[in-house]
């Protein structure tokens, strides 16, 4: 028998919905980063935040929690849980124990949260440390959905065509029709993390301590495409690919963006599975090695890796790391 006690809750709008409400005390207070951080990545995630818990009766020794996302999985919304917290106490005295809190930790998270929708959560994703990708991948059952490669401009510049007709401006926050040109993008996706203003003004404008570009491209009098920048790269996008003109303005002015910031050139990260991927070849970007890989679990059939391999759009802000 386990001489360490689990406890797993699901808090949303302001109080936890289900589960015990010592996980999410014990959660928070053993948060190793800042309370704002904390405030904003879980107290106030749109879409709630899940927690698992393993303590000895007076520490929390393991410690699992993901944010949960709104996603649209071949036409149906659904719930992805982000997995953007695991922890184990290795100082903690007990041996092999130590591996076996944060075991404990990790089945009790999967199965409280994983599962079929709409009940349960689809597909766990994250970008696991090394300690956790080695645990995760013989423990917890992730798999490595794909090593992030980058493209990049080259120094020299870019060979984006001219993009007549398409106005860029610069925003403060997102308006309303972000959810219309995240509609028409997603209709060619098997899966995508939801986007609309609601989220997106959590996600990149009220982030305490980081600071993100936000641009929107117009043509004919509507807003067509949105870019988000931070650190000279894309960090998200919102463009239907085969709006080349609307897509051209949009790294055009991110190119000179990050170019009039200091950066040497301006990176971006598609799955090159993706209709992007080859279109920003097209403009002049050049495929490298990246350093992140995309771990995930799934829990709902035909959705395993290679239907999310394929058919999962998803970009660098769907992950909280950026």
């Amino acid at each position: 028998m386990s001489q360490f006690d689990t406890s797993c809750c699901l808090f949303e709008n302001g109080s936890v919905a289900s589960g015990s409400e010592f996980a999410w005390e014990r959660a928070r207070a053993s948060y190793p980063g800042p309370d704002e951080d904390f405030d904003w990545r879980h107290a106030r995630a749109p879409d709630g935040t899940c927690a698992a818990v393993v303590t000895d009766g007076e520490h929390v020794v393991s410690r699992v929690l993901g944010t949960r996302k709104r996603a649209v999985l071949d036409g149906e919304s659904v719930f992805f849980i982000e997995v953007s917290d695991v922890y184990n106490d290795f100082e903690h005295p007990g041996g092999l124990a130590r591996a076996a809190s944060l075991q404990q930790c990790g089945d009790a998270f999967a199965k409280g949260f994983g599962g079929r929708a709409p009940e349960g959560h689809p597909v766990l994703y994250g970008t696991p440390n090394r300690r956790a990708h080695r645990f995760g991948l013989r423990r917890f059952k992730w798999e490595i959905l794909r090593s992030e490669a980058r493209l990049r401009v080259r120094p020299e510049g870019h060979c984006i065509p001219s993009a007549r007709g398409v106005e860029i401006e610069e925003l403060e926050r997102f308006p309303d029709d972000v959810a219309a040109v995240a509609a028409e993008v997603g209709a060619s996706r098997g899966a995508m993390i939801v986007r609309d203003a609601e989220r997106w003004n959590h996600r990149y404008c009220d982030r305490p301590g980081h600071e993100y570009t936000l641009a929107a491209a117009k043509k004919d009098g509507a807003h067509a495409g949105y870019c988000i920048l931070a650190n000279g790269a894309i960090v998200d996008w919102l463009c239907p690919h085969e709006k080349v003109d609307v897509a051209a303005g949009l790294a055009a002015w991110a190119d000179e963006r990050v170019r009039s910031r200091g950066h040497e050139s301006l990176e971006v990260t598609f799955p090159e599975t993706s209709p992007e991927w080859l279109l920003f070849q097209r403009f002049g970007f050049w495929v490298e090695g990246g350093r992140d890989y995309t771990a995930f679990r799934s829990f709902q059939k035909p959705y395993v890796m290679s239907w999310l391999f394929s058919r999962w759009f998803y970009m660098e802000g769907d992950f909280g790391r950026v």
